[in-house]
C-alpha cells in the first residue's frame, strides 16, 4: 500500500522513521515486484471472487461504464527508445436517482495494443452487473474516439453519451468562426438543455459553413462530420432529465489520481511490469478491493476458514 502512494526510496525513509524498520529501497521494490507476480498468478479466479463477495449499492438507479487513454513515459527497453506511450483507464460507477455518484469501481492498464486487457475487465465487471442486478439501465460515457465506441457499443448500453466537455471543446472550434461573441455560449446550453439541442447545433453550423470560405470551411466541415457522427450520443437533456451523467469525469479523474500523481514525477520511467504492478494495487484501492486481493495473494482468508472449519 505505501508503494502504491511513493517511490521505494520513499518508502524506505517513512518505515525507517516511523515503523522503526529499515529496510533498503531495493527490498522494497522486490517487495512489489513479488506482489505484482502473486496477484498475476492469483488474478483469474480472485476478480471474481471478489466481484461475487460484493454487493451493488440498493439505492443504485444505474450503471456507468467509461474509459480513456493517458500518457506514461516509458523507459528504453531493446530496440526501443525512451518515449511516451497510452495508458488506459476504466470506469464501472453506480448512481442513485438522483445522478449521485454511490460507488466506483475502477481499473488501469500499461499501454497495450487495443487496451485488450482493460476491455476485458471492463466487460467483465458490466457483465456480473448484469447478473447481479439486471434492473439496472447501462450508460455507457466517453470521448469520441472511434475505438472507445466500438467497445462500448459492443456492449450494449442502454443509453450513451459523448462526454459533454468533450463535445464543448469541438463546439468552441466553430464558435472561432462566428461572427456573434456569444455564439459558444448561447450553443453550448442550446446542446446541453434542449431536447434537440445537437439537431440545432448542426443547423447552426451548416449556416456558418455557407458563409465560409479556405481553412475556416474545412474547419466547419470537420466540425459538422462531428456532430453529425456523434448527434445519437449527445442527447444531453434527455439523459440529463433521467439523472444520468452526460460527463466521463469519473474516468478522467482515474487517469490523474491512478496514473499522473503516482507515475509522472520528475524523472520517473516506467517499464511495463512495473507500472503494471503500481497501477494494479492503485486501482485495487481506489475501488476498495485491496484488502480483499491481499487475502487471496496471500491465502490469509483460506487459512481462517480452515482454522474457524476445525475450531467448529
Amino acid at each position: 500500500m505505501l508503494l502504491c502512494h511513493c517511490t521505494p526510496t520513499d518508502g524506505a525513509k517513512i518505515l525507517k522513521r516511523l515503523g522503526g524498520m529499515n529496510p533498503s529501497s531495493s527490498c522494497l521494490q522486490r517487495l512489489l515486484t513479488k506482489a505484482g507476480e502473486r496477484w498475476n498468478e492469483k488474478e483469474g479466479t480472485a476478480r471474481d471472487d471478489i466481484r461475487e463477495a460484493e454487493t451493488v449499492p440498493e439505492e443504485a438507479a444505474s450503471c456507468t461504464v467509461s474509459l480513456d487513454g493517458v500518457m506514461v513515459p516509458l523507459r528504453p527497453d531493446g530496440d526501443r527508445e525512451a518515449c511516451w506511450r497510452e495508458a488506459s483507464c476504466g470506469t464501472i460507477s453506480f448512481h442513485d436517482a438522483d445522478g449521485n455518484r454511490l460507488r466506483t469501481v475502477s481499473l488501469a492498464r500499461m499501454p497495450e495494443a487495443g487496451k485488450a486487457t482493460l476491455k476485458e475487465q471492463l466487460a467483465a465487471e458490466v457483465a456480473h452487473v448484469r447478473k447481479v442486478r439486471p434492473d439496472l439501465p447501462l450508460i455507457a460515457v466517453a470521448d469520441a474516439a472511434p475505438d472507445n465506441w466500438t467497445f462500448l457499443e459492443d456492449l450494449r448500453p442502454d443509453e450513451r453519451a459523448v462526454d459533454f466537455f468533450h463535445a464543448c471543446e469541438h463546439l468552441a472550434e466553430v464558435a472561432d468562426h462566428a461572427v456573434a461573441t456569444d455564439w459558444y455560449d448561447r450553443h453550448r446550453a442550446v446542446l446541453r438543455d434542449d431536447e434537440k439541442g445537437v439537431d440545432k447545433v448542426v443547423r447552426a453550423i451548416r449556416h456558418l459553413r455557407g458563409k465560409a470560405t479556405g481553412s475556416a470551411l474545412k474547419i466547419l466541415d470537420r466540425e459538422l462530420a462531428f456532430f453529425r457522427k456523434n448527434r445519437g450520443r449527445m442527447r444531453y437533456a434527455s439523459l440529463k432529465a433521467k439523472g444520468y451523467p452526460v460527463g466521463s469525469g469519473v474516468v478522467e479523474a482515474a487517469n490523474k489520481v491512478l496514473v499522473n500523481q503516482r507515475m509522472k514525477r520528475a524523472g520517473q520511467r516506467w517499464s511495463i511490469e512495473g507500472g503494471q504492478n503500481v497501477l494494479t494495487f492503485r486501482a485495487l484501492m481506489a475501488s476498495g478491493r485491496f484488502d480483499a486481493a491481499w487475502q487471496a495473494m496471500t491465502g490469509t482468508h483460506a487459512a481462517n476458514e480452515d482454522r474457524a472449519a476445525v475450531a467448529a
